[in-house]
């Protein structure tokens, strides 16, 4: 889909959902659930505690509709943003810092693909560890831009700053990754500076 006609059907959604339709909602719900429910599962351990707080967003995202919040110019940063700051709360209210790790099983019997399946799963439970060793803004910019695929600009939104210093923190936060990491050569896991998703 060409970005006008994108951008024309992300309008006319958000002006049905600013009179409280109902069915644009259910359409915002379908196109964001998947992609909420994933950022938040990367934050936090537990997959029930990552459920609730996916549900916690879209609730709130009907109140904000309900109650005549702002105009929203940009729902896709309104929907990110009140998911990374449910799970600022969620942290918040419990005081505790959950990483999210994986277990590594052991593979009886193995082949050429299953070593390269089985690297390819211990680089991804580097990469989740390095990025949950990160600090949260650090962390939250690599999700936002190279796990959910958002623009600086939507970045810039969510996290109230600017372009700029948002392509700094990215900057910066790749740079510190890298160093998290163990060095492998060309490893496509490892997010370049200025790459794209």
């Amino acid at each position: 889909m060409s970005g006008f006609v994108e951008k024309f059907r992300g309008q006319a959604l958000l002006e049905r959902l600013a009179a409280k339709d109902s069915a644009a909602f259910a359409e915002v719900y379908d196109l964001y659930v998947d992609r909420i429910y994933r950022y938040v599962a990367l934050k936090l351990r537990s997959r029930e505690d990552a459920e609730d707080i996916a549900a916690e967003v879209f609730k709130r995202l009907w109140q904000y509709v309900c109650d005549g919040g702002r105009a929203i110019d940009n729902l896709n940063a309104l929907i990110y943003q009140i998911a990374r700051n449910l799970v600022a709360d969620y942290y918040r209210d419990r005081s505790r810092a959950e990483l999210l790790s994986h277990d590594d099983g052991t593979l009886e019997a193995i082949d050429v693909r299953q070593l390269e399946f089985m690297h390819v799963v211990e680089r991804q439970a580097e990469l989740t560890a390095a990025i949950q060793r990160l600090p949260p803004d650090y962390r939250d910019v690599i999700l936002l831009r190279y796990v959910e695929g958002l623009s600086t600009q939507d970045i810039a939104q969510i996290m109230d700053r600017s372009k700029g210093a948002v392509r700094v923190l990215l900057h910066r936060a790749t740079d510190v990754l890298r160093d998290h990491l163990t060095p492998t050569t060309n490893d496509p896991a490892i997010p370049q500076p200025g790459s794209r998703p």
